[in-house]
């Protein structure tokens, strides 16, 4: 193994990583050990969940400021992705021989399949669009599409194809960490925000570029909603993030 060259700094190259170091040092010396001792030597063995725990860690530290410069990155909930088969469908078939499948044309118009890996649900059409949501990111929301497709191929709709994928919507949060004064914040921007407190407990927030909905409430915690990508998701909340720690309730 080639060894390291002497003017090598490992802070350096972690902070081009975007990782913060005093934060890692924390975190690890939180770390459980258990301890074993014997009559020669005095071992020091991590537990088995040091490794789950060093991930993690990394996970938390490695925080593109470049993109992320609130130092917060939306957590995504849920992918709601569409595609359409190229045909009608015979649901009647395809609620017969699919697993995990559930048919009722007197309560709703659609086929309910689900699957495990990913975990997903999709809404099946008989005019051929299907949609599919319950994915944590966009590859996955496109795998699961993906799988429908096949399993709809195999319930004896062998015309059918894979056309025009789209995510529809995505769902993330956001947790501030400090209270906001939702009153000033709505009268300041009632152009584009909604606040009525005996019908809904947040200001419901339009923006128009990226387009997306923003639920925000006191307590600091941010519903997004309505966003085409994670990109999306991750403009829109920088943008009102400045607008959040204007009104923030000391």
């Amino acid at each position: 193994m080639d060894s390291l060259p002497n003017n090598f700094d490992i802070s350096q190259s972690l902070q081009h990583l975007g990782i913060d170091l005093k934060k890692l040092q924390n975190t690890l010396e939180r770390i459980p050990t258990t301890h074993e001792s014997t009559d020669e030597t005095h071992s020091i063995q991590p537990s088995q969940n040091a490794a789950k725990v060093l991930q993690s860690a990394l996970l938390e530290t490695s925080i593109n400021r470049q993109q992320h410069k609130s130092g917060l990155v939306p957590v995504i909930h849920n992918v709601v992705g569409a595609f359409t088969c190229g045909g009608k469908l015979n649901l009647d078939k395809i609620a017969l021989f699919a697993r995990n499948a559930e048919y009722n044309p007197r309560r709703f118009c659609a086929v309910i399949c689900r699957i495990r890996d990913p975990k997903s649900t999709a809404l099946i059409f008989p005019t051929g669009s299907v949609v599919v949501g319950g994915a944590k990111t966009e590859a996955l929301c496109k795998l699961a599409c993906r799988k429908f497709g096949r399993i709809i191929q195999k319930c004896g709709q062998k015309k059918v194809k894979f056309l025009n994928f789209r995510i529809i919507n995505i769902v993330a949060t956001v947790d501030c960490g400090f209270p906001i004064r939702l009153e000033a914040l709505y009268t300041t921007h009632s152009d584009y925000a909604n606040f009525d407190s005996e019908l809904f407990s947040g200001i419901v927030y339009r923006m128009i570029e990226p387009k997306c909905v923003l639920l925000i409430f006191t307590s600091g915690r941010v519903v997004l909603v309505g966003a085409k990508s994670m990109h999306d998701v991750t403009t829109a909340f920088e943008q009102i993030y400045p607008v959040l720690v204007e009104f923030r309730k000391y």
